[in-house]
């Protein structure tokens, strides 16, 4: 208690008005040492003063160069709040430990202590905010397959759907989705523009009729097999294991008919909150260029029977060009344009495209989707 008493005596007086340095102000002590306490002492660390901060005063040692009479008034004050604060900060911690007095090592081990208790207050939020997003995650992954098992078309409806496509339509289709992938504009307002994404070059934006468009392009040394990586890009993008296996269970590919290098593919893809399922019944190609491949998707006119309440038919066109380098590299450029009926699915996926693009080439490439 006397200790407290004299922190208390120490509070209330303020500092003598004859100070030159407060006599403009004529700050009360208490109103300064709260002000000082909120911004410069954190107890749950040890600020390391800089060398020869608070040496002069510790060793009775003064080497100064000769100053005014108003920086000795200055000096004056600050060592009274530099005494009367290590005094205060003694009485905190010494209340915190319910004791009388601290030395120096108990103060040091107190203060390591609380900072432990605050770290481990912080793992606990972390580890609360960990859990929720399992939670969330795992329901959202629930939602995505009941909405895909909902919408699974029935044999028949398959079967009819199949006889309904014909050669011309899937020559239209392709010849469309090739001019759009040697040809594809990048008009409108940009959402993103980064040029170095784990070497990706990406580029997306939104046209003023909600159009999404985007494209991504990376180059590859000469030890990647070109004809390798368009392989097994082409076996995913006809393969429902593999597409689940790369884009989080949220795509279903169901191959309806095979016609030589064309296949027509219906892809079911949950949006971003699990609310509906966008559908895409397309032609899936492949074509031969002077220097290259390409593999596209082209979305052509799905029957009324394809739509429900939470199925929603969607226009796109997808393709990615493998066009070969004189060193013996090549580059992949793939691209996109795809219909969204909202703001909300054009941002999500202007994210969400980069990600999947990283999963797409981790699986075809490996660790190579590190390189530059």
């Amino acid at each position: 208690m006397e200790q407290e008493g004299h922190a208390t005596s120490m509070l209330l007086p303020p500092i003598k008005a004859d100070d030159p340095f407060v006599q403009p102000s004529m700050m009360d002590e208490k109103d300064a040492m709260t002000a000082f306490f909120l911004e410069a002492i954190d107890p749950f660390k040890i600020v390391s003063m800089a060398p020869g901060f608070m040496g002069d005063q510790d060793k009775g040692v003064v080497s100064r160069v000769p100053c005014s009479s108003e920086d000795q008034s200055l000096d004056h004050v600050l060592a009274k709040l530099r005494a009367k604060v290590e005094t205060l900060d003694r009485i905190y911690y010494a209340r915190c430990m319910k004791v009388s007095s601290v030395d120096r090592s108990c103060l040091h081990k107190m203060k390591l202590l609380l900072a432990i208790k605050r770290l481990e207050r912080v793992i606990h939020g972390l580890s609360q905010e960990n859990d929720q997003l399992l939670t969330d995650t795992r329901s959202y992954a629930q939602r995505c397959d009941l909405l895909l098992q909902k919408s699974s078309s029935s044999s028949i409806e398959l079967e009819q759907l199949c006889q309904s496509i014909g050669e011309s339509t899937c020559a239209v289709a392709v010849s469309e989705g090739m001019t759009t992938a040697l040809h594809c504009s990048m008009d409108g307002q940009v959402l993103r523009d980064e040029h170095d994404k784990n070497g990706w070059r990406y580029k997306s934006l939104v046209s003023p009729d909600g159009l999404f468009t985007f494209s991504l392009s990376k180059e590859y040394p000469k030890g990647v097999d070109m004809r390798e990586v368009m392989g097994k890009s082409w076996a995913n993008a006809s393969n429902s294991e593999s597409l689940s296996s790369i884009y989080y269970d949220s795509i279903r590919a169901r191959q309806v008919k095979q016609m030589g290098k064309k296949a027509v593919v219906i892809y079911d893809i949950v949006n971003h909150d699990a609310t509906r399922v966008d559908r895409v019944v397309a032609v899936l190609f492949r074509a031969e260029m002077s220097n290259g491949f390409v593999i596209g998707v082209r979305s052509i006119a799905s029957p009324p029977s394809a739509a429900s309440e939470d199925v929603r038919p969607m226009d796109c066109t997808l393709w990615q060009r493998y066009e070969r380098k004189k060193d013996g590299g090549f580059i992949v450029t793939s691209g996109g344009r795809l219909s969204y009926p909202s703001r909300a699915d054009i941002e999500f996926m202007a994210v969400e495209i980069m990600c999947l693009h990283l999963r797409w080439e981790n699986s075809v490439t490996g660790g190579l989707m590190l390189l530059p």
